[in-house]
Formats: C-alpha cells, structure tokens, sequence
C-alpha cells in the first residue's frame, strides 16, 4: 500500500475463495481489489491537508475530475514528508499522482452503412488512458 495514497482510494473488495479462472493463476485464496476514485466521483476540487503530532507527518493532496458528454479526465496529487526518526536522518518526501483520461466516441449505424440493431440507436465504445507513478526523495 506504499504506492497508493489512501486518498485516492474510493474503495477496497476483497473477493474470498478461489478465482483463478478470472484473475489469473495467484488468485488461490482470494483477490484484493483496489478501486480508485474517477471523475464521477469527485465533481468538484477536494483538497486535503493532514498534519500528525504525534510522527510530525505533514501531508496535502488534490484532487479534481471533470466530466462533459464524450470525455472525463481526473487528477490527483498529494505530497507527503516524514521525518525518518528511526535512523536520524532528514526528512523523506514522497509525491503520488495519477490522472486518467476517458473518451466515450459513439457513431450512429446508419452513418456506418450497417443496418440498425432493435436492441439500440446506437454503438458505442470508449477509450480509457490511465498515467500514475510516484517517487521518493530526501530533504537534505
């Protein structure tokens, strides 16, 4: 859970019992699935700042999603510092971000030349892009 800011966790499933046969061959005893917030879920900007006395943590994190008809883009970034008591050395840093990009394109089947289907008006499909990443650096 290091690379993962909790703030950008909208929810934890743990699925018990076996499931190899949907989530792959590890999947002996159960699965933990971590959904992340996306654009839906944070309609306005959220901004959090943590500070904790008793570690001396400082912590601050945004977030923000914006959701329009055919696209939706979120973004969040948090930045941590924690002094590294244990070998006395300066304070550790750590910055977390992600954003996540979707396009929902849909064509109507007579502009395709296909023939329309009784089950809908139309055929759609989108397109999810996701970048994250985070590092580690010391203030000296």
């Amino acid at each position: 859970m290091t690379n993962w800011d909790l703030n950008d966790i909208e929810r934890v499933e743990i699925i018990r019992g076996p499931g190899s046969v949907t989530y792959g061959p590890g999947a002996i005893a159960g699965v933990i699935n971590i959904i992340t917030k996306t654009a839906p879920d944070v309609p306005r900007p959220e901004l959090t700042v943590k500070y904790t006395h008793e570690y001396d943590s400082k912590m601050a994190a945004i977030s923000y999603g914006v959701t329009k008809p055919n696209w939706e883009f979120f973004g969040h970034l948090s930045i941590a510092a924690v002094p590294d008591w244990m070998r006395r050395a300066p304070t550790r840093c750590k910055v977390h971000w992600r954003a996540v990009w979707v396009c929902r394109l849909a064509e109507f089947p007579e502009r395709l030349g296909q023939p329309q289907s009784a089950a809908g008006v139309f055929q759609g499909f989108q397109r999810r892009t996701a970048v994250q990443g985070a590092f580690r650096f010391q203030v000296l």
